[in-house]
């Protein structure tokens, strides 16, 4: 099912996804830290680029922004996968905006994503 939707994505938004995948661990919240500094320079892609491409994640589904970085603390932004599990069971966001981009924390999005299922055959996404 994932890998479906996965297929959306642009390339530095997979790049950043994998990159964050490599930074999980499970421990107490099972968070991931990656900055926009260190995700242009460990990826080779500009800084709009790595901006766009969170952004896109988030817009799927795929990854929720649990607290934001700074600069001037020297903190990397805490990032969540909503299909691993974080303080219980994964959310899954990204299976219930079908391959959508939606805007986070939108009403639309919101709204679609309660009434919206989609059906995943042979990696392929029909929604009605």
């Amino acid at each position: 099912m994932m890998r479906a939707v996965a297929r959306n994505l642009s390339g530095p938004a997979l790049k950043v996804w994998l990159e964050l995948g490599t930074r999980y661990y499970c421990g107490k919240k099972c968070d991931v830290y990656l900055s926009l500094d260190e995700a242009t320079r460990l990826l080779g892609i500009g800084k709009s680029t790595a901006r766009k491409a969170f952004k896109e994640l988030e817009a799927y589904g795929f990854i929720v922004m649990v607290e934001e970085g700074s600069w001037y603390w020297s903190r990397a932004t805490r990032w969540r996968f909503t299909e691993k599990p974080y303080d219980g069971q994964p959310t899954n966001d990204w299976k219930r905006l079908c391959g959508q981009k939606q805007a986070p924390g939108t009403e639309a999005a919101r709204k679609e994503g309660k009434n919206v299922r989609c059906e995943y055959r042979d990696n392929e996404i029909r929604a009605p």
